[in-house]
């Protein structure tokens, strides 16, 4: 498996290292075999969610977005699709702060807002957070804990950020692609076609690997 790590943080509060997060860490997962969560975050942004949301649904294939409220506010349409195709919307802040950075009150309101928002739109208790970058200390854990929320990283990270390639952002994602695997990649931020293409190769490989791509349960 491939650079699980995130990027260096930024200096600041003392660091912790990023988590790592499968299928078998979360809540209301026990007993899922053979299955795996692709998972998008930064988004909703015309056309790649659109786009992503096109192959998902020919694949017949759920996943969780980590949607900012902030592009959620102004894309409730996109967040109601990505509901009726029995995806789940999770929170990633509302304009994707480094959490460490900020003031606990400051905190508080970057995730209670999104969270609040998307709540509105989907009618459902959304409960799991991905920090923006993974970047966490012991303090913003603890804070999300007493919110009563799950945070969620990753175990297979494809660097799509970056753009390297559609053919090696599937590669990656397919050397980690096994039982339990939490898969981060990325709807917004920029250009998103690589990801597009790669999410397709991924599915494909999927299948042919007999491994049921799921989205988080909401509880």
């Amino acid at each position: 498996m491939k650079r699980i790590p995130a990027p260096q943080p930024v200096p600041g509060p003392q660091r912790i290292p990023t988590p790592i997060t499968t299928l078998r860490d979360l809540p209301h997962t026990a007993g899922w075999e053979n299955c795996f969560a692709l998972t998008f975050d930064d988004g909703p942004v015309e056309p790649w969610t659109e786009d992503l949301l096109d192959v998902l649904k020919s694949f017949d294939a759920p996943a969780t977005f980590f949607v900012l409220g902030s592009r959620a506010a102004e894309r409730p349409a996109l967040v109601a699709r990505m509901l009726d195709q029995g995806c789940t919307v999770a929170i990633h802040g509302w304009d994707h702060p480094h959490l460490p950075d900020l003031s606990p009150e400051e905190r508080r309101a970057q995730i209670e807002r999104t969270r609040e928002l998307l709540e509105r739109l989907s009618g459902r208790d959304c409960r799991y957070v991905r920090p923006p970058y993974g970047d966490v200390t012991d303090e913003v854990m603890a804070e999300l804990e007493d919110a009563g929320l799950t945070p969620v990283f990753w175990s297979v990270h494809a660097w799509d950020w970056e753009r390297p390639g559609a053919a090696r952002i599937a590669s990656d994602v397919n050397e980690g692609l096994e039982d339990g695997a939490v898969v981060l990649l990325h709807d917004g931020g920029g250009d998103r076609s690589q990801t597009v293409q790669a999410v397709r190769t991924v599915l494909e490989e999927a299948v042919r690997r007999g491994l049921r791509p799921v989205a988080l349960p909401y509880v």
